[in-house]
């Protein structure tokens, strides 16, 4: 069952699944043991993701920041 399921997931997760192909045994993997595996790589990535954005934020405000003080200095 467990590789059925495998084998109809999209191209988006060709390198999960070759992860667990190659960690666990797809013949005696429990359903839920998958689900649970692709859940845990999919909130990985979504927290990843989260935290890039974070990054990205942090270095525009430090930018504004650092061209406003460039601006303050240059009208002196």
């Amino acid at each position: 069952m467990s590789r059925r399921f495998l084998s109809i997931l999209s191209s988006f997760w060709d390198p999960m699944v070759t992860a667990i192909e190659e960690a666990k045994d797809i013949r005696t993997l429990l359903l839920e043991e998958l689900m649970g595996s692709l859940l845990t790589h999919e909130l990985t990535l979504k927290q990843r993701e989260i935290d890039e954005d974070e990054k990205k934020k942090k270095k525009k405000k430090k930018k504004k920041r650092s061209e406003f003080k460039s601006s303050i200095k240059q009208k002196k």
